[in-house]
């Protein structure tokens, strides 16, 4: 479970995941395939209801040719002391 403070962040993210993998009219079947997950939690990332681990995030940007980027509109949580976090750009 995601607290709330979180799901913003997670949410802006799978939607970013979202258009990316529409954009190159994959299913979430085929970018599950390609990032070793299951559909399911493919779906719960593009939700925002399921937390999306570095490691992953470094698969999705690496199939999309996307770098992982950083960013300031993040929760404190997963901030650095500069207030930065990773996030697909």
């Amino acid at each position: 479970m995601i607290k709330q403070e979180s799901r913003a962040y997670f949410k802006a993210l799978g939607a970013q995941v979202t258009e990316m993998r529409k954009a190159r009219g994959m299913t979430q079947a085929e970018l599950a395939r390609a990032i070793g997950v299951s559909q399911q939690a493919v779906f719960a990332y593009e939700l925002g209801e399921r937390r999306i681990s570095v490691l992953v995030l470094a698969k999705v940007a690496r199939i999309f040719s996307t770098p992982a980027g950083i960013s300031s509109a993040c929760p404190s949580r997963y901030a650095s002391g500069r207030g930065d976090c990773l996030r697909v750009v």
